[in-house]
């Protein structure tokens, strides 16, 4: 667990590889409190991504008392790039 400021967070997390991720192209990003069910077009947030194979970071932040997130990274994958 880190506790960092908005500019830091990213620097100061302790990132975890969290596997690989395949796509064809933009994604959805949407709040993991929202069931796939409940997913409406104002809930959700269009990200183009280029078409191919990223290795993925995850790591949890407190950026303030009762203030956390989990910030999640995409990398090219060396082997696709």
């Amino acid at each position: 667990m880190s506790s960092a400021s908005s500019p830091n967070a990213v620097k100061t997390a302790d990132w975890e590889d969290a596997g690989t991720w395949t796509t064809s192209g933009s994604a959805r990003l949407f709040d993991s409190t929202l069931a796939g069910d409940e997913l409406e077009h104002e809930h959700h947030l269009t990200v183009d991504v280029a078409p191919g194979t990223y290795l993925i970071r995850a790591a949890y932040v407190e950026h303030e008392e009762g203030t956390a997130l989990v910030l999640v990274q995409l990398a090219e994958h060396p082997l696709t790039a």
